[in-house]
């Protein structure tokens, strides 16, 4: 299963804030500007990742979570999957 990495990129001196999705497998990237119409970051972040699958031809539902360095994505149709039952005996 490939998984997208978004990251947010500060501006610079001579660019705006942006956000770059990365493909784990074979590498691919998108850069897209940071979008201020958005309620909040995290929609940023799945803009991202959805123009990096759109680029990439994939389909399907994505899941997501953050990271220290951002967000990543994966298809939400499980290749492997597990349950935790911390806690109960």
């Amino acid at each position: 299963m490939q998984t997208i990495t978004v990251k947010y990129l500060a501006e610079t001196e001579t660019l705006n804030a942006r956000y770059k999705a990365t493909h784990s497998g074979v590498f691919r990237s998108i850069t897209i500007p940071t979008d201020y119409s958005l309620s909040n970051s995290d929609e940023n972040y799945v803009v991202a990742a959805k123009a990096l699958v759109d680029a990439l031809g994939w389909e399907g539902e994505y899941i997501g979570g953050h990271t220290k360095e951002g967000m990543v994505f994966v298809n939400a149709a499980p290749l492997y999957s597990f349950t935790s039952n911390h806690g109960e005996s």
